[in-house]
């Protein structure tokens, strides 16, 4: 008797020439076949979970039953790729679920940065070091017959703020606040909760924001926005009377 997995579609092997070959689960036949003159067999069945036992007996023209040869249905099919929910650049963890009891790799390139075996429920939490936003995470799932799923691709997400902007001096005379920030980002001028300004930083991140001139001791709020939407803690500045 040949292996036979559970994407096998066919029981083959040899027994005596043109007996008839029968296989059955349990009481239940799933199929029968004559061999061939020189004895071989090739029985079509529906595929089988893995784990099956499948019993196969030849009965030769004389109407004699052979002893059973029983076959287990070997796993060949890999876990679907895993599902994997998102990742920032400030977690710890990669979460998901895959095939239940599953060992989960979690790959940045070749390198290997964590696993975990899946829980019962196939639920995982795989331990990392936090990763850049951009990042490219390749999650893999290996049942417990070494069968291996896709790779799901997950992108780090970046939830981390720009650090508070680095704000000049501002006296009553300058209609701009200038300053340093994340390159890109946008940065706003307020004071209180109405905005005076606004301007995009530059790939250096210096920037450059137009307001009117705003009288001595008026406080100042600036802050900065990245490209993900992240926003900044604000910096206060207190507007300086300017020297005459």
């Amino acid at each position: 008797m040949n292996t036979v997995t559970d994407r096998d579609t066919k029981v083959t092997g040899t027994t005596e020439a043109s007996a008839k070959v029968i296989v059955k689960v349990g009481t239940k036949k799933i199929g029968e076949v004559i061999a061939g003159k020189t004895g071989i067999f090739s029985v079509k069945i529906t595929a089988q979970r893995a784990g099956t036992v499948l019993q196969v007996n030849a009965i030769d023209n004389a109407n004699n039953t052979s002893a059973t040869t029983k076959v287990t249905v070997q796993d060949k099919t890999p876990p679907s790729a895993p599902k994997v929910n998102t990742v920032t650049d400030r977690d710890t963890k990669v979460t998901g679920t895959t095939e239940a009891s599953a060992k989960v790799i979690v790959k940045v390139g070749t390198k290997k940065i964590g696993e975990v075996i899946a829980g019962k429920t196939g639920i995982f939490s795989v331990k990392i070091t936090a990763q850049r936003a951009g990042t490219v995470l390749q999650v893999n799932a290996i049942d417990n017959a070494n069968n291996t799923s896709a790779t799901t691709k997950v992108t780090v997400q970046d939830k981390t703020p720009p650090s508070a902007p680095k704000v000049n001096t501002v006296t009553d005379r300058d209609t701009k606040v200038t300053g340093t920030t994340e390159a890109n980002a946008k940065v706003m001028v307020k004071v209180g909760k109405k905005k005076l300004g606004e301007a995009k930083a530059g790939k250096n991140g210096k920037f450059v924001v137009k307001i009117k001139a705003q009288k001595a001791g008026t406080v100042l709020e600036v802050a900065s926005t990245d490209t993900k939407g992240n926003t900044s803690k604000a910096t206060t500045v207190k507007v300086q009377k300017s020297k005459k």
